[in-house]
């Protein structure tokens, strides 16, 4: 077994129905669990800017 933290910063295409198009950036750290078949997903928490 084993366990790993990771954070993520994803970026994101959003298309607001009034108002213009744009980029946005997302945070997460996710939390991954190792197994025999290899590391899977075991949480996904948003994190505020700033953080971390």
């Amino acid at each position: 077994g084993g366990r790993a933290e990771v954070v993520a910063t994803v970026q994101v295409e959003v298309e607001p129905r009034k108002g213009e198009p744009g980029k946005d950036r997302k945070r997460f750290e996710a939390g991954l669990d190792r197994t025999g078949g290899g590391w899977l997903l075991s949480s996904l928490t948003p994190l505020p800017a700033g953080q971390r």
